[in-house]
């Protein structure tokens, strides 16, 4: 099955989303930038001896992303580098676990403002579509990595206007779950056979916009 009941679930609303936000009206469109710092865990995998855990993560993303003032909805495709940190840290299988594993990312953000004025808090929700983009993996542990990952995210935001250098700050925090699994079902890292079905990325992101 090339998804599972809840990735097709979320795509359903993210179509829903898309016919609604992008109506035949004129749009606004913001260019800007963002970056910030990222909290990543792993869910445990299973060897042939024992289930597996693993440290939590800490690295950063950056990027560029359109603000799209469309209808009732705002949608936000962002395009992102994202070190994803050490995530295969703190366990006995992988003898070298201190690399980082990095990803090319597109979020699409459809945001609900909460407020009018300067300063608006959102909240906003949407798909993320994550490709494997690290060459410092260990042959065996690249080969185990799904080459792409259905993300579903949602979070809490703050448009910050500032008229006087006409820019917009979007300080924003949110949290990103896996819709796929982060690696194939079933493969031997350092002659290990590792049973990883179902595993995902859990992660939350801080991230500081600046809409120009």
């Amino acid at each position: 099955m090339l998804f599972s009941p809840l990735t097709r679930r979320f795509l359903a609303l993210t179509a829903l989303l898309l016919t609604v936000a992008f109506q035949p009206l004129s749009a606004q469109v913001q260019l800007g930038i963002a970056g910030g710092a990222n909290f990543a865990s792993l869910s445990d995998i299973r060897t042939e001896e024992s289930a597996v855990s693993f440290d939590n993560a800490s690295a950063f993303h950056i990027g560029v992303f359109l603000d799209l003032k469309l209808g009732p909805l705002n949608a936000r495709p962002a395009l992102y580098y994202l070190n994803a940190g050490a995530l295969f840290n703190g366990t006995s299988v992988i003898q070298d676990d201190n690399f980082d594993v990095s990803y090319v990312t597109i979020p699409v953000d459809f945001i609900f403002n909460l407020g009018l004025g300067p300063i608006k808090p959102y909240f906003f929700l949407g798909p993320e579509f994550r490709f494997f983009a690290s060459g410092d993996v260990p042959e065996d542990v690249e080969r185990g990595l799904n080459d792409f990952v259905m993300i579903g995210s949602a979070g809490l935001g703050i448009r910050i206007n500032v008229p006087v250098v006409g820019i917009t700050l979007l300080p924003q925090l949110r949290y990103s779950f896996g819709l796929s699994s982060y690696t194939r079902s079933s493969y031997e890292v350092q002659g290990i056979t590792v049973d990883a079905n179902d595993a995902n990325v859990r992660m939350w992101l801080l991230t500081l916009g600046i809409g120009f």
